[in-house]
């Protein structure tokens, strides 16, 4: 029957929230780079 392989991979960007606090406007992350993988093989 052989081997069967699979792999998938996702790469996510940084998001960033604009908050406005009391007129002061700045970004803050909320969300970090990420990687994500999986590898199966049978």
């Amino acid at each position: 029957k052989g081997w069967n392989i699979g792999f998938i991979n996702a790469l996510t960007a940084r998001e960033y929230a604009e908050i406005d606090f009391g007129g002061q406007r700045f970004k803050e992350e909320v969300e970090p780079f990420s990687y994500y993988g999986v590898l199966r093989t049978l």
